[in-house]
């Protein structure tokens, strides 16, 4: 091994214990200070523990039931929203809770300056109270008094009392939910167990009361209503409207009307042609008849000439006739022609008309049916009963949650040593002078011959003689 080395190792080392020496040295000599700054500490801590009052926790539970109330819109009760999931969470629920609204109407129930109102150690006191204990009490009484909330509150408005009041309970109070449940849990303290308890019961109150207030269906009703007395005058128009076209054209029964029409068209159509026939057979019969007198006029007798003669006559009367009557006919045909074109028309019109009274009536029953069961599910609200219940009604605590007085003495102790210690260590790094021969050594590297011990002062014997003279 390199002596070299060895001779680094060793000067190492020594510079390590003489650090570690005069360290403790410091520390040694500043003991009285880190005793001191200790003390402090403690009594610092122990006046912070005093100076706070004591606190309660009490403890509440509710139960979330997401049912349908909470997943309606304004858009879903009208049917025109997009299917999707709309179902609140728990932690959308708890969101809504922590509405600085919800604790400003439990202030004004509570009063300002009553829930900021530190209650008195020394109300707890009784007669088996031991001494030491009402000391502590009225000790710390009279350090609350100077350092209460409601101290200097008087000087405050009535709302800027409330603001502080709120701001104070939102700060004392804590809203979670429970893992994998529904179960909602809200913590508030206080400066007694009873007041904790009174506390957590109006804010479980008014957390039922929001919720209440943000589902609630009765803020749709008025519009609801009017949408379905709208679409009820929609209806009851598009019926009026049917009516008025039915008794306009007179057709009821529209099918039944077109066929006995069609049926009667077929039949005027063959009287038509039928007549048409006979008006032609008949006008042939005439010029045969006719063409018969002026060619076998001569040679004819007289009876067969009168026959003919009296055929004509009727001929020229019967062709006449059943020319009128094919004109009536043809008349009857377009009658029944436009009565058919009338009654398609009207068909069209009145199939346009059913549909809209269909739609409209259609629109009414659901609004009818929708609000039907909105009207049933506000009466529940209207009853009380609501998807945000209470699960564990507020505990009552005799057991204080803080303040953890002895963490603050321990505490304090624990700052006053640290304090202590660096006052130590900065009086070391700011003493300049040789303590030790090792610093001699390291600083003017020169070897330390000898050490005179510390001796105590010799009276001198001149001053011995006259003591004991004396």
């Amino acid at each position: 091994m390199d002596p070299i080395d060895d001779n680094a190792d060793m000067d190492a080392g020594r510079e390590r214990r003489l650090v570690i020496r005069l360290v403790i040295q410091a520390l040694w000599r500043s003991r009285g200070l880190i005793i001191a700054l200790c003390t402090l500490g403690v009594l610092y801590g122990l006046y912070d523990g005093l100076r706070q009052p004591n606190v309660y926790l009490s403890q509440a539970k509710m139960l979330l039931r997401l049912g349908e109330r909470e997943q309606m819109t304004g858009e879903s009760l009208l049917g025109t929203s997009v299917s999707r999931e709309s179902r609140p969470t728990i932690e959308d629920e708890i969101h809504m809770l922590y509405d600085e609204d919800v604790f400003m109407r439990v202030v004004r129930h509570i009063g300002p300056a009553r829930l900021l109102e530190v209650e008195d150690p020394r109300s707890s006191d009784g007669p088996n109270t031991s001494l030491v204990v009402k000391g502590m009490h009225a000790i710390q009484a009279a350090l609350m008094s100077s350092g209460s909330r409601t101290a200097n509150i008087g000087r405050y408005s009535e709302e800027q009392q409330a603001i502080l009041a709120t701001d104070a309970l939102m700060k004392d109070t804590f809203i979670m939910a429970e893992d994998n449940s529904n179960v909602i849990t809200v913590r508030t303290v206080s400066t007694s167990p009873g007041k904790a308890r009174y506390i957590a019961g109006l804010l479980l109150e008014a957390f039922i009361d929001r919720h209440r207030e943000q589902f609630s269906l009765d803020r749709y009703l008025p519009t609801y209503r009017k949408r379905r007395d709208e679409a009820r005058v929609e209806f009851d128009a598009a019926r009026e409207a049917l009516a008025a076209h039915v008794e306009e054209t007179g057709f009821i029964d529209l099918e039944t009307q077109r066929e006995l029409v069609l049926t009667a068209r077929s039949q005027a159509n063959q009287q038509i042609a039928s007549t048409r026939s006979r008006v032609t057979a008949l006008e042939r019969e005439r010029e045969l008849t006719q063409k018969t007198l002026n060619e076998n006029r001569d040679s004819m007798s007289s009876a067969t000439y009168a026959d003919l003669r009296d055929r004509l006559q009727t001929l020229a009367i019967e062709i006449p006739t059943s020319e009128i009557a094919l004109d009536a006919q043809a008349q009857e045909l377009v009658r029944l022609n436009e009565e058919l074109t009338l009654i398609e028309q009207s068909a069209k019109i009145q199939d346009v008309l059913s549909a809209e009274v269909e739609r409209t009536g259609r629109l009414f029953r659901e609004l009818s049916e929708r609000l039907t069961k909105i009207e049933a599910l506000a009466q529940i609200d209207v009853e009380g009963d609501t998807n945000l219940m209470p699960l564990q009604l507020p505990t009552l605590a005799l057991e204080k949650e803080g303040p953890k007085r002895m963490k603050l003495i321990v505490l304090g102790a624990a700052g006053g040593l640290a304090l202590g210690i660096f006052a130590a260590v900065l009086r070391y790094l700011l003493d300049r002078r040789l303590r030790f021969p090792e610093q001699l050594e390291r600083d003017f590297e020169v070897p330390v011959l000898a050490v005179l011990p510390d001796l105590a002062p010799t009276t001198p014997p001149v001053v011995q003689k006259l003591e004991r003279a004396a």
